[in-house]
């Protein structure tokens, strides 16, 4: 009786073995990214090396100027000048005077927020009377020096003051919080001195992945010629370039290989003159 060919269907588990594959693949590339991603690497740990130290000197930066507190604002002599200016010009219109000046405040303050609450403020006093307050200054004028800040409380807040006065005689006395965010918030612009640091940390990634990486093309270029060597090869490495510190890992290695050749032709030599003195009693014994 004659057997049945058993009947083929050729794509039968195309499917099934095509798909299980491309899962096999998918594994096989996230255990490779996963093992790149954990091996060491002195490219990486000189990348991060150097945003560390990019990111050290912006936040000492940062420090530095938190620790200023208000003085940056109390600082800004121009505002002194045309505040008082102001004052003494409109001096015989009380009414104008004061619109203008509450819109020098709001200037001031425009980009301050809830956070920085009591917002500074500034009394102005002419011939020894308050001609001006604006809104949640004191109704008084500490006394203090001249073109100095000094410290003081108003309400169990910690404040800094600073007053200056006009040739006329007007003076303008500015209170700011002593609190190291009037530096980042100013009548300049709010985050002055942090986005550069946000923006620049992701943009300079790049640059200095493509400066390491030129960096350590001499390296590269020793280890290409280490593994195009053979086992007897043990001639010094031609490297001469100079690099000081890739030259101190070449001379090591070539001195090892130095060793490692002397050591080789020693036992050449030693086997060479053993081989001699047993052939000769054996000539002998044969004879």
């Amino acid at each position: 009786m004659k057997r049945r060919a058993a009947r083929r269907v050729p794509g039968r588990w195309a499917g099934p073995m095509a798909g299980m594959k491309m899962q096999l693949i998918g594994a096989s590339r996230v255990r490779d990214f996963t093992r790149a991603l954990t091996q060491p690497s002195l490219v990486r740990r000189l990348l991060i090396a150097q945003m560390l130290l990019l990111t050290l000197l912006w936040s000492a930066g940062a420090g530095y100027l938190l620790s200023q507190g208000a003085r940056p604002l109390l600082d800004t002599r121009k505002l002194y000048e045309t505040i008082n200016a102001i004052a003494d010009e409109l001096a015989d219109d009380p009414d104008r005077r004061q619109r203008v000046l509450d819109r020098a405040h709001e200037a001031i303050v425009e980009d301050y927020d809830a956070i920085n609450d009591p917002l500074p403020g500034f009394v102005v006093q002419q011939h020894g009377r308050i001609v001006y307050r604006s809104p949640k200054a004191p109704d008084f004028v500490p006394e203090g020096p001249l073109d100095r800040q000094f410290p003081l409380r108003l309400g169990g807040v910690a404040y800094v003051a600073k007053t200056m006065q006009a040739p006329s005689g007007t003076r303008t006395t500015m209170f700011a919080r002593n609190q190291g965010w009037n530096v980042f918030i100013t009548i300049y612009s709010k985050g002055f001195y942090l986005l550069p640091l946000l923006i620049s940390l992701p943009i300079l990634v790049v640059p200095a992945w493509l400066s390491i990486r030129l960096a350590m093309r001499p390296w590269s270029a020793v280890a290409r010629e280490m593994a195009r060597r053979g086992p007897q090869d043990l001639t010094p490495l031609a490297y001469r370039e100079g690099h000081r510190e890739l030259a101190v890992m070449v001379e090591a290695i070539n001195g090892w290989m130095r060793r490692v050749s002397d050591s080789s032709e020693r036992e050449r030599v030693f086997v060479a003159d053993a081989a001699h003195e047993l052939r000769t009693p054996l000539a002998a014994m044969l004879v």
